[in-house]
């Protein structure tokens, strides 16, 4: 499998993209990033945070909350900055 492009995932993809991997089972943590490497969980558990802050940051933009949303993709940058460069979108 390869990392997502969450940048292009409708909310409620990304909600059960989070649903998925918040809390990620080693299988599923190894299968996402394809392989082991240092860190595994910690990386999925990123792709998850940007998953749900992604998501929320939609609905917040979508209600007008354009302030909130914004502190929302900043932790979305926060969470993309934190991953390997060969897993990123």
């Amino acid at each position: 499998m390869t990392i997502p492009n969450l940048d292009a995932m409708p909310a409620d993809e990304l909600m059960k993209f989070w649903g998925r991997y918040h809390r990620p089972r080693r299988k599923d943590a190894l299968e996402l990033i394809g392989g082991w490497r240092k860190g595994y969980i910690s990386i999925v558990e990123s792709l998850a945070a940007y998953a749900c802050n992604k998501a929320v940051a939609m609905k917040l933009r979508a209600d007008g909350e354009i302030e909130r949303a914004t502190i929302c993709e900043r932790c979305c940058d926060i969470s993309y900055q934190k991953l390997p460069e060969d897993l990123r979108w």
